[in-house]
């Protein structure tokens, strides 16, 4: 993927947030601003006992997930609770069966290329500290370390498309609900299965036309 070079890239300091006044954040790690709207979403009754209510049984005592229909309609109607987004993400996207069917191949992929590097990991180490740069978990090295891999790992999976701006943000978003090898593995899947197949290319027609869009009043 051809990368638009940054005129003047920026140092770790140059774009390190100011946290000193962030007294509150949410479960994700970001920082709330307007604590009482956000403390009625989250004590509301409604927004927590109807979400576990209407994902007890699921999946069902056999392990069993209803079909994409049922669940398609709970998710517009109900939304998916905390706890349950990393799962129901797998199962229903098809990233769950991927990681089943290649346990080793993250692994391997980093360790295969820990020597190695390309235009793709240079990118990213420039991007690494623009992602997200105020929520706590990448304010820690050992956050920014879990995002370079998942990142580094599938544009050695994919070298076609290689690394794109952007693809940082959807995982370092997959980061905060799973694993770092669930998260490979969402954004693989999300890349390769859901996305149309000209979005992360070297023209990118697919994401400008996303933005064309959201562009026309």
């Amino acid at each position: 993927c051809e990368i638009a070079p940054h005129n003047h890239p920026m140092s770790q300091d140059d774009i390190q947030p100011n946290t000193e006044d962030i007294e509150l954040r949410d479960q994700y790690g970001f920082p709330v601003h307007d604590e009482k709207q956000w403390t009625d979403f989250t004590t509301s009754p409604h927004t927590l006992e109807g979400l576990k209510k209407a994902w007890k049984n699921i999946p069902d005592k056999n392990n069993k997930y209803p079909k994409k229909s049922a669940i398609k309609k709970l998710v517009r109607t109900k939304g998916i609770p905390h706890e349950k987004r990393s799962e129901i993400w797998q199962v229903y996207s098809g990233a769950r069966q991927k990681l089943v069917d290649n346990p080793n191949l993250y692994q391997t992929l980093l360790e295969r290329n820990q020597s190695n590097t390309s235009p793709a990991v240079e990118q990213i180490e420039l991007d690494l500290h623009r992602t997200f740069p105020q929520n706590s978990l990448y304010l820690t090295e050992e956050g920014i370390s879990r995002l370079r891999k998942v990142l580094v790992a599938y544009s050695w999976k994919n070298q076609k498309v290689g690394y794109c701006q952007s693809m940082n943000f959807i995982a370092a978003t997959l980061l905060l609900f799973m694993s770092e090898e669930e998260s490979f593995w969402m954004l693989s899947t999300i890349i390769e299965d859901i996305l149309p197949p000209d979005y992360y290319t070297d023209n990118m027609i697919g994401s400008q036309a996303d933005q064309f869009v959201f562009r026309v009043p």
